[in-house]
């Protein structure tokens, strides 16, 4: 389980704050939490709001987890969501937690291309395979057939660079 970054646990805070501003009860939750400072109040709401947004993950209690500190990556999207829903950015939580879902598919696509650099090939030596082997283009890939493709380059370009023997060398 790797827990977020220090700029995750930001981008969150920040979502927080701006859904705390909109919520129109914040000032009566003040005034009630008096011994409270503002900045206190605020952090109560947030643990309390991030242990809804994970509650019912299937990896802990019933309340949720409540801390950042403890949150894993798998759930940052669904906690930002979360509280850009509070704050009234409806789009942009919708635009987070479908980012989210692609997310598998966009590792993959990261990692061939870093493969494909790696081996000083372009772009269309990949595209080209996957057209062949799937029979579709490399933005349509699934995440599996790009893992497939970046295992299928590495390989390639393995099986080419053994075969050369040492007497191979122009040199």
């Amino acid at each position: 389980m790797t827990g977020l970054s220090k700029l995750q646990k930001r981008e969150i805070v920040l979502a927080a704050r701006r859904a705390y501003a909109a919520w129109p009860d914040h000032e009566a939750f003040e005034a009630i939490n008096s011994e409270l400072s503002r900045s206190a109040c605020f952090d109560a709401w947030r643990h309390v709001e991030t242990g809804k947004a994970t509650a019912g993950n299937g990896s802990g209690p019933a309340a949720g987890i409540q801390s950042l500190r403890e949150l894993p990556q798998s759930l940052y999207a669904r906690v930002l969501a979360h509280f850009q829903q509070k704050a009234g950015e409806g789009e942009a939580a919708s635009h987070t937690l479908a980012r989210d879902a692609d997310n598998p598919r966009r590792i993959a696509r990261y990692k061939l291309g870093r493969a494909l650099a790696e081996r000083g090939l372009a772009e269309e030596y990949a595209a080209t395979i996957c057209r062949r082997q799937y029979r579709c283009e490399l933005d349509q890939a699934s995440a599996g057939q790009l893992w497939r493709l970046l295992y299928t380059i590495r390989n390639r370009r393995q099986a080419v660079a053994a075969s050369a023997g040492p007497n191979d060398n122009p040199f």
